[in-house]
């Protein structure tokens, strides 16, 4: 009922994926507003989305998904909402991400940077041996992430709650109003 009239080729999904043709603040509101619609209890939302997010700040690039909406079903909070918390790590903000919890790490371990952290971002190649690669910025990004982690789930889900707690305040408002005006009709 509501497709194309002609179906997108792979290469325009791709490019809508990584360019929206909305814009970002639009994609954000939708997202907004499909997060605000989850039939489920606002903390459960909050806590989700917040999971999501903090999981988005370890190296762990090919479990974020996974961890989070892992994270989420142990603890009851919105599996839903922990995947879309997982779009704060993207391909724009990796490498700051990165760069910030490897400076981290670095001082949290009490030592000197072993690796130029940018300059190793440049040249990383996974096809070549990817343990050794890693191995000398795997456990300061791993500990640097900590922090943020703990931050972000804070910043996200404090805020969260109470957007999407107001947003299903109104809409009961609004159904109960035209249930009013229904019957005076």
């Amino acid at each position: 009922m509501f497709k194309r009239r002609t179906p997108l080729r792979w290469h325009h999904h791709m490019r809508e994926w990584l360019w929206p043709t909305a814009g970002w603040s639009r994609m954000a509101q939708y997202l907004g507003h499909r997060v605000a619609r989850i039939s489920d209890s606002s903390s459960s939302i909050a806590a989700g989305l917040a999971f999501g997010a903090a999981i988005s700040f370890t190296p762990l690039i090919g479990l974020h998904l996974a961890l989070s909406m892992g994270i989420a079903w142990a603890v009851r909070a919105n599996v839903v909402a922990a995947a879309i918390g997982t779009l704060i790590g993207n391909p724009w903000t990796f490498p700051l991400i990165w760069l910030a919890t490897y400076k981290t790490g670095v001082i949290l371990l009490g030592g000197e940077a072993s690796v130029d952290i940018i300059q190793f971002l440049k040249d990383f190649n996974i096809f070549e041996n990817p343990y050794q690669t890693l191995k000398p910025v795997l456990a300061p990004l791993l500990l640097g992430s900590i922090p943020y982690m703990i931050l972000v789930w804070i910043a996200v889900y404090f805020p969260v709650w109470k957007l999407v707690e107001a947003k299903k305040q109104k809409r009961k408002t609004r159904t109960r109003n035209r249930q009013k005006n229904d019957q005076t009709s």
